[in-house]
């Protein structure tokens, strides 16, 4: 497998070797002038929130613009995937420098996080291997369907190599790959995951003592104060600092969570 070129800041890539592949939706080759590219899972149901599908849409159209506007690149191959700011750029062109100059230009673009390039040089693939991969994809966007929520995903395959961008929870990358694991076809899986934490509250079970007695009730609530701050039956109050600042600790900020990453 190629080695994934990268640039500016770049969250988690991993790269399987075995039978793998995930889940979005595919790209199609790009011939200039031809409005082709990734069927984006931009909808309610998505991840990635609705300002930042919008800001994909603009990197990958502008990204668009670059190509159709480059000389040189006329007839020439490039699928251009977008998913939370990162940017795959696969396919193929004329010559080394014809790679550089788009990598180079899609990561000079406003709200791009991250290139990863997997262009190479040389003659276009035959149109027979398009849709081989696309119906690689096809597969592993139903068979993802069946256990997960696809649109946190987005997929891409080339030569049976299928990459997977999405904002997930573990538990969710691990049954994307065990569904595209059964997908025929697949030679190699690249994950791109930005990491999340999940959120659903734990439930937490109280006992209750049946033969528990309640306190009786004070008349004059003065009367029933404690005298003193050593009386040992005096209740502790307790006052939730939810992150407030507090004088004694000399410290004043929130714990924050912080997306996982292997």
């Amino acid at each position: 497998m190629r080695n994934l070129t990268m640039h500016k800041k770049i969250f988690l890539i991993a790269i399987l070797t075995s039978l793998t592949a995930l889940s979005g939706c595919v790209s199609a080759p790009f011939a200039l002038g031809v409005a082709g590219g990734t069927v984006a899972a931009n909808s309610a149901g998505s991840s990635v929130t609705v300002p930042q599908q919008a800001t994909d849409l603009t990197i990958r159209s502008n990204i668009y613009t670059i190509l159709n506007n480059m000389p040189g690149l006329n007839g020439a191959n490039v699928e251009v995937t977008v998913f939370n700011g990162i940017v795959l750029l696969l396919g193929q062109v004329g010559s080394e420098d014809l790679m550089q100059k788009i990598v180079s230009q899609t990561s000079a673009l406003d709200g791009v996080i991250v290139v990863y390039n997997q262009m190479t040089v040389g003659p276009n693939e035959p149109f027979s291997q398009y849709t081989s991969d696309s119906w690689i994809t096809s597969k592993v966007i139903t068979s993802m369907t069946k256990k997960i929520n696809p649109t946190h995903f987005k997929v891409v395959t080339q030569n049976g190599v299928v990459y997977i961008l999405g904002q997930v929870t573990h538990d969710e990358a691990t049954v994307a790959v065990a569904q595209a694991q059964q997908v025929s076809g697949v030679k190699s899986i690249v994950k791109i995951f930005n990491y999340v934490n999940p959120t659903k509250p734990q439930p937490e079970v109280v006992t209750v003592d049946p033969n528990a007695k309640a306190p009786p009730e004070a008349s004059n609530p003065q009367a029933a104060a404690p005298a003193s701050s050593n009386n040992d039956d005096a209740v502790p109050q307790y006052a939730p600092s939810y992150g407030a600042d507090d004088s004694s600790s000399g410290s004043g900020s929130k714990a924050v969570g912080s997306a996982a990453s292997d």
